[in-house]
């Protein structure tokens, strides 16, 4: 009795098919990555193929999957080109054949039909994955490093499930009971090598940051000192330069500062040998010292070379590979002044250009990438935060006016709290913040984090600039952690680590961070003595406390943070708050309370959080009535997974 080859190989194929589906999804939720939605579509294709080609065995059903399965392998890469070129030809071409290959016969279809499905088809469809997959260059997109890395192995998987067809046909046995069980082994090892990649890139990446974070914290510490002691301003810009040039692992960095007419720009901090971007004499490139001189003597027009090019236009330039751009080719053909990666960031002072923060590397065994870029802007945004800080406190310090020093305070703190509140289906988002006076102590945040939100309360103790930088402290680190990780525990571990070693004793601050899960179903947080959060149920109106209070950052610097997971259901409200609001007095000095807030919260929790946020602030006007404001106020609102019906 004759075995029919495929039903010989079904149940394996179909075993080996449901466990490379259940190990895509166990790595998509162990860490999400660009297109992974459409990988995890490849073994459920598989699995109704076989499933198809066991009941009715027919070419076109492995035709049609191959077209499938190749569109899934575009449509991931396109997460990273952001240019669907490659599936729409795919699309234009492909199905079109294939319906001419069904509507004419199918496997009695004419000679030139099947040339057509059997050989330019599965050919196109390989060389579409090779263009895009040699189109992906780790050094422009971002996060891109894992795909680099596993690419030869992609397309030497990938080979045999497209070309032999081309050679044997679809209905030839050794395909029916050779490659096409094998084409499951493939795609699992594709899973698996770019999987790989990508641990190991994350990895990196940690030790990389964990590397340089101290330097971070190093650099908040020495230009807080430098505030306080009335240091020049050289000196904060040369503590800025030299952070920037050893977390971006470069070989030299400058900064430079416009002058007073705003038309041109000159060098004032330098770090390392940092060849100018423009022509140097000859007898300058003699000493390298001769060099320099001559590069901080010598002003740069606004729009002259390419950092000119970076104050016109208030953008950042990265150019990994000089000699491919026009504006640094010249430089990858001078001995002295060679450049083998650039990239340079614009420092604005509270939307005012201030000037312009440069680094270099000199060899070419890594060339800056789109990740090392990042790292500059933010790094370039706590240099432009600070020394705003600085300026504006070197000028409060002539006038020797409190009043002004708590303006300038207001200023800084007012361009921290985000203008805008991201969005995402499932979640409705809330904040607000109204300080005591000029300057208050409260801080929050929200940032969007692999399609969930990262939300951020804090209250520091004290006011005026003291507390202002220490928000600036907070908002950098809490804004640079999320690269790596999302883990409340985590991120408040590093934030601690950073204020207890930047800071005096006494000064301190209290902290909630939560983090929504991209179905808001689930709550990740870390409170650092803050008051609780509480959760209120959609269906019940009953609260719950996310307690557990750690001490607050700033004290112990080796204190280590950890985190709790909650569970909520749709229509739940999340609120989080300072105790600016539990403390509200009425006239006769007693206290709005927590019980109040969660009474308004419970009678509003079918509304959306807008509603839920004006209903409290009506509230505790009413209840304060013309008594003065005596602490800072903020409240966010988070309304999770859709409406609450009563």
């Amino acid at each position: 009795m004759t075995v029919d080859p495929v039903f010989a190989s079904l149940w394996p194929r179909l075993l080996v098919g449901g466990l490379l589906l259940a190990f895509g999804v166990w790595a998509f939720r162990r860490r999400s990555f660009s297109g992974g939605a459409w990988l995890l579509a490849i073994p459920v294709v598989l699995i109704i193929r076989d499933l198809c080609s066991a009941t009715a065995h027919h070419e076109s059903v492995y035709i049609f999957s191959d077209l499938l399965i190749a569109a899934a392998y575009l449509l991931w890469l396109n997460a990273y080109l952001r240019r669907p070129l490659f599936p729409l030809i795919l699309a234009a071409v492909g199905l079109p054949l294939v319906v001419l290959r069904i509507t004419t016969g199918g496997d009695d279809a004419p000679l030139l039909v099947h040339l057509l499905t059997d050989v330019l088809l599965p050919a196109g469809a390989y060389g579409l994955i090779l263009m895009a997959l040699v189109d992906i260059r780790e050094l422009y997109v971002p996060d891109s490093g894992p795909v680099v890395r596993s690419r030869t192995d992609i397309l030497v998987l990938l080979a045999p499930t497209y070309l032999l067809p081309m050679v044997q046909g679809y209905d030839h046995p050794f395909i029916l009971a050779g490659v096409m069980p094998l084409t499951y082994i493939a795609h699992f090892r594709v899973f698996t090598a770019y999987h790989h990649e990508a641990d190991l890139m994350m990895r990196e990446a940690v030790d990389f940051r964990d590397q340089n974070i101290d330097t971070l914290f190093e650099f908040m510490a020495r230009v807080r000192h430098a505030i306080l002691q009335h240091h020049p301003e050289e000196t904060v810009l040369q503590h800025a330069v030299q952070t920037l040039v050893g977390t971006t692992g470069a070989d030299a960095g400058a900064i430079l500062v416009l002058d007073e007419d705003g038309a041109t720009l000159r060098a004032r901090a330098v770090e390392g040998f940092y060849p100018p971007p423009y022509a140097v004499s000859e007898i300058a490139k003699k000493k390298t010292g001769a060099v320099e001189k001559y590069f901080k003597g010598r002003p740069i027009d606004i729009g002259e070379t390419v950092l000119g090019e970076v104050v016109r236009h208030r953008e950042g330039v990265f150019i990994p590979e000089p000699e491919r751009d026009e504006r640094l080719a010249w430089v990858t053909q001078d001995a002295v002044c060679y450049v083998s990666s650039f990239l340079a960031v614009p420092i604005l002072l509270e939307g005012r250009l201030y000037g312009v923060a440069s680094v270099v590397r000199r060899q070419n065994e890594r060339p800056f990438n789109r990740t090392d870029f990042d790292h500059a802007m933010v790094l370039g945004e706590y240099a432009s935060v600070t020394l705003a800080n600085l300026l504006n406190y070197m000028e409060v310090l002539e006038k020797q006016q409190l009043e002004s020093e708590l303006r300038m305070a207001a200023d800084i703190q007012g361009h921290m709290l985000p203008s805008v509140l991201p969005r995402r289906a499932g979640v409705d988002l809330s904040a607000y913040s109204r300080p005591a006076r000029n300057v208050g102590g409260d801080y929050y945040d929200v940032v969007s984090l692999d399609g969930g939100f990262g939300v951020l309360i804090c209250d520091v103790a004290g006011k005026g600039v003291p507390a202002a930088l220490i928000m600036v402290m907070i908002r950098t680190i809490f804004r640079l952690s999320q690269a790596d990780t999302a883990d409340p525990g985590e991120v408040t571990t590093r934030i601690n680590r950073g204020v207890a070693g930047s800071v005096d004793i006494g000064r301190f601050a209290t902290l909630t961070y939560v983090s929504v899960s991209a179905d808001a179903r689930t709550l990740s947080y870390t409170n650092a003595g803050h008051l609780p959060g509480l959760l209120v149920s959609c269906e019940r109106g009953q609260p719950r406390r996310l307690g557990a209070a750690e001490i607050p950052v700033g004290i112990e610097s080796d204190t280590a943070y950890h985190t709790d997971v909650v569970t909520v259901e749709a229509g739940d409200t999340l609120v989080l708050y300072t105790d600016g609001l539990v403390e509200a007095r009425s006239p006769s000095g007693e206290e709005f309370g927590e019980a109040r807030i969660h009474g308004v919260v419970a009678e509003h929790r079918t509304e959306s959080a807008e509603a839920i946020l004006e209903a409290v602030k009506v509230q505790v006007d009413a209840f304060v009535q013309n008594e003065a404001q005596h602490d800072d106020m903020t409240m966010v609102v988070l309304k999770l997974g859709g409406g609450c019906e009563d």
